[in-house]
């Protein structure tokens, strides 16, 4: 009896060692989520008028941000303006593409908690402010000169797809780190100068992308 005893006892010890051995054996990272990392998005001006067009001053050219959002496959990832926000503003966020910011790769467009992984792509929906189609150059004397902007025929699409269709950007998102995109607006390619007026079509490109 007390053989018997000792033997179920052992039996129990030897399940419960079998069960732990089991749990720890059992790999849990494909249940883990990973930590996500941060993509931030910046904004740099290429600009060589700059006799004409200067950055600073309180020139400026103010472009409307409608969204933006990084491609993953089929997947679609929302960048707000802040690692704050929840959303865009409805009516859009708007940046004096003129700034000193921008000229210096520093204006922020957006960031957001980011899945690790590798995206493929940007989508840019912006367009020039509506009710202020103009440049705004301030001479050195302190006065104001304007200088108006008109959309080519037909009017171009506002979203800006990058990069061109068959290509992939490659921006890739690490656990824990922060990757920087920086998107350039070429006011060279975007306005050409007409006798009165500069036709716009916006133009963006990444020009770099930068892992911390």
């Amino acid at each position: 009896m007390r053989n018997t005893l000792l033997l179920n006892r052992l039996w129990h010890v030897a399940l419960i060692v079998v069960l732990i051995a089991s749990g720890i054996s059992c790999s849990q990272y494909e249940y883990d989520s990973p930590t996500p990392g941060i993509l931030e998005i910046r904004l740099k001006t290429k600009n060589n008028r700059a006799d004409f067009l200067r950055f600073g001053g309180g020139n400026s050219f103010y472009i409307n941000l409608k969204s933006l959002e990084g491609l993953r496959g089929q997947q679609r990832l929302t960048i707000l303006p802040d690692l704050n926000s929840i959303q865009r503003s409805v009516d859009g966020d708007i940046f004096n593409t003129l700034d000193t910011l921008a000229r210096d790769s520093a204006y922020v467009l957006g960031e957001t908690y980011a899945p690790p992984g590798t995206y493929t792509g940007l989508d840019i929906t912006a367009e020039v402010l509506q009710g202020a189609e103009f440049i705004q150059l301030i001479s050195s004397y302190g006065f104001p000169t304007i200088v108006r902007t008109v959309a080519p025929t037909p009017t171009p699409p506002a979203l800006n797809s990058l990069p061109r269709p068959g290509e992939s950007l490659g921006i890739t998102v690490n656990e824990g780190r922060r990757t920087v995109v920086n998107v350039m607006l070429d006011l060279d390619s975007t306005l050409v100068r007409r006798t009165e007026f500069f036709e716009c079509d916006l133009q963006f490109y990444v020009s770099s992308i930068q892992n911390y």
